[in-house]
């Protein structure tokens, strides 16, 4: 036997699942327009046909049926797909068009939550079969993505001719959890952001134009289509994932997605060993970030030239695509890393072009703005400094920034100086007797030259 006993676990798992949903699908086989459309045949009969004549498909989009996809096949339904693959091409008039929808709909006419989990499961074990011969490649992941495409578009057309579109409608709303946030609070969150000017305006503008729009489709009035997806370039620390996470309120309260959520991931996140159970993972994280914001962080690492490039990262892309294409009504993908890799990225491959068009891009902080930040975050844990420790800490932030590199860190090396001074603050405050309020709150000139010396020397 040529798989592991942890993926054959995995295979066998999924055969199960197949299993219960036919069971649930045979529970239908009385109702009438169901028994007139299968002319007597039955429903999980007819679904097991179906996966039997994709996995063939899917076989062939690079040769015949491989020896792992048959025992792939073995595990799963305990068939042999090479005589099932002969079979059918002896027997042309029982061949089923893998792209007619109507075996979906017709199980979305009496559930289209089983309709649902009928084609979720029939797209993971497709995407595990794909992998399992070891040379897959985009060509055979388009193949079921475009088949997948097809039935939930018709899932989707049917809820939406059904009673379910309003009771969706009010889970998306208690998804939200709390009602949805006053515009002016959330612009005033932020507004407190300390430095960010440019990027105020940008979103601002983004508003007035979502705003407009909005109100020509209410008077009648021809809108252009309008791209939501975003992309933010510039050094690290620099706030891009606070304005992400802003920014989805703010597109949950325009209407533009409905939970306003923000997932956010990197590499790591969406791309796993082997090519079909990248698609897997990526499908995951979409399905995570529905009615909100899917933040990747370091983009550029999925795309050749990349920091970590492989076929497995543009497998990613490539599901990423489709599914911006699919959930375009409520998915917003927001794009991040440095400007250079982002230029990089974005040329890459003509479908992240075609579909990120906005950019928004983020300067480095001021020293004063550091400096601000720093006396923030030390607020927030309960510290303050004294005066002479401010005029010190600026001076040494200055010089910081003045030295800084291309890919300097920002808000992050403020952090970073802010937990080293609290450390030296704990060092000086405990030899102290019977420390006061006053002293456990207090930064001092001492600490900041601690801090001062040892960046240094390059100790932190």
């Amino acid at each position: 036997m040529y798989f592991d006993e942890s993926l054959k676990k995995m295979i066998a798992e999924q055969g199960k699942t197949f299993l219960e949903l036919k069971k649930l699908l045979d529970a239908y086989n009385e109702v009438p327009a169901i028994k007139k459309a299968m002319e007597g045949g039955s429903l999980s009969q007819a679904l097991e046909s179906y996966l039997i004549e994709l996995l063939i498909y899917l076989s062939r989009v690079n040769g015949e049926v491989d020896f792992r996809e048959n025992e792939f096949v073995e595990i799963l339904l305990q068939k042999n797909l090479t005589r099932e693959a002969m079979k059918r091409s002896r027997d042309e008039a029982s061949r089923i068009d893998l792209h007619d929808p109507d075996p979906i709909i017709l199980v979305s006419l009496i559930d289209i939550g089983l309709a649902e989990a009928v084609v979720n499961t029939i797209e993971t074990i497709g995407l595990i079969f794909i992998a399992v011969d070891g040379h897959s490649d985009i060509a055979e992941i388009k193949a079921l993505t475009d088949i997948i495409f097809i039935f939930r578009y018709a899932i989707k057309s049917m809820d939406s001719k059904s009673e379910r579109t309003h009771k969706k409608t009010e889970t998306i709303q208690k998804t939200g959890g709390e009602s949805r946030q006053d515009l002016d609070t959330i612009l005033s969150e932020l507004n407190e952001l300390i430095g960010l000017k440019q990027i105020k305006s940008e979103i601002s503008g983004l508003i007035n134009l979502i705003k407009v729009r909005k109100l020509r489709e209410e008077k009648g009035l021809p809108v252009s289509s309008m791209s939501f997806h975003l992309v933010f370039s510039g050094n690290p620390g620099t706030g891009k994932t606070t304005v992400a996470r802003i920014l989805a309120k703010i597109y949950k309260n325009l209407g533009v997605i409905s939970k306003g959520d923000l997932v956010e991931v990197d590499r790591s996140g969406l791309v796993a060993g082997y090519v079909g159970q990248t698609a897997i993972k990526v499908r995951e994280v979409i399905d995570s970030a529905k009615g909100g914001v899917l933040f990747i962080d370091e983009a550029y690492s999925l795309t050749p030239g990349g920091s970590q490039s492989s076929d497995y990262g543009s497998e990613a892309i490539e599901v990423l695509l489709k599914a911006m294409e699919d959930q375009r009504g409520d998915l917003v993908v927001i794009v991040a890393g440095y400007t250079r890799e982002m230029e990089a990225f974005l040329q890459s491959n003509p479908g992240l072009k075609s579909r990120f068009n906005k950019f928004i891009h983020f300067e480095d902080y001021t020293p004063q703005e550091l400096l601000d930040i720093y006396v923030l975050m030390a607020k927030k844990k309960g510290y303050r400094l004294q005066d002479d420790a401010k005029g010190a800490l600026a001076t040494l932030i200055t010089k910081r920034y003045e030295e800084r590199s291309v890919n300097f860190a920002n808000a992050r090396i403020v952090r970073n100086m802010l937990e080293s001074t609290i450390q030296y603050q704990a060092n000086r405050v405990i030899g102290i007797d019977d420390p006061s309020k006053d002293d456990l709150q207090d930064i001092t000139l001492e600490d900041i030259e601690m801090l001062g010396s040892k960046s240094a020397s390059g100790v932190h």
